[in-house]
């Protein structure tokens, strides 16, 4: 695997990532998510 698909490759991870902690904060209410 060439450096290039493997950064392109790492980028959609990490975007992925983001997405899924921004749907798992939504997820939690407010007064428990300062505990986290």
């Amino acid at each position: 695997m060439s450096l290039w698909q493997f950064t392109y490759l790492h980028d959609l991870v990490k975007e992925s990532i983001k997405k899924q902690n921004i749907h798992f904060r939504e997820a939690i209410p407010s007064d428990q998510r300062l505990a986290v």
